[in-house]
C-alpha cells in the first residue's frame, strides 16, 4: 500500500512537490477512500480501467493503464484527439504535444475503475509551461 499526494507544480528549485508514503496512508494530504486493484502487469503498475469519459464523451471497454508520477497522460490517439477538442487544447506539430490556455475552463475527465469513478479536474489537467 502506498498513497501518493503531488502538490501543484511550482518551478522553484528547493521546493518539495509532494510526499509518497509507503506502508500508510497520508491522512494530512490525501482523503481518507482507499481502493485496492489487480495488476494486470507486474513490470508496471498496470491494471484495469472500466471507461473513461469527458463531458458527453464516453468511452466503455477494459483498457490497461499504467499509472505513473508524472504530469504525461497517453492513450488511443483518437481518444486524445476526441478529450483535447473538448477541452479547446490545440495540437503543436513542433513538440508533439497538446496546448492549452492556463484559464480554460472544461468538463473533467472521469475514469471508472471497478465500482469506483475518478473525476480530475480541468485545473489538476493543465501543467503551466515556462
Amino acid at each position: 500500500m502506498f498513497t501518493v499526494y503531488l502538490k501543484p507544480r511550482q518551478f522553484k528549485n528547493g521546493v518539495r512537490g509532494g510526499v509518497i508514503t509507503y506502508g500508510s496512508t497520508d491522512n494530512s494530504n490525501c482523503g481518507s477512500k482507499v481502493d485496492y486493484y489487480n495488476l494486470s502487469s507486474t513490470l508496471f503498475y498496470q491494471f484495469k480501467i472500466n471507461s473513461i469519459s469527458m463531458g458527453q464523451t464516453k468511452h466503455v471497454g477494459d483498457y490497461d493503464v499504467m499509472q505513473d508520477f508524472s504530469t504525461f497522460i497517453m492513450g488511443p490517439q483518437p481518444i486524445v484527439d476526441q478529450f483535447a477538442a473538448i477541452a479547446g487544447a490545440k495540437y503543436n506539430k513542433d513538440f508533439r504535444l497538446y496546448e492549452i490556455e492556463c484559464s480554460a475552463n472544461f468538463p473533467s475527465l472521469d475514469i471508472a475503475i471497478g465500482s469506483s469513478k475518478y473525476s480530475i479536474n480541468h485545473d489538476k489537467l493543465i501543467v503551466k509551461v515556462i
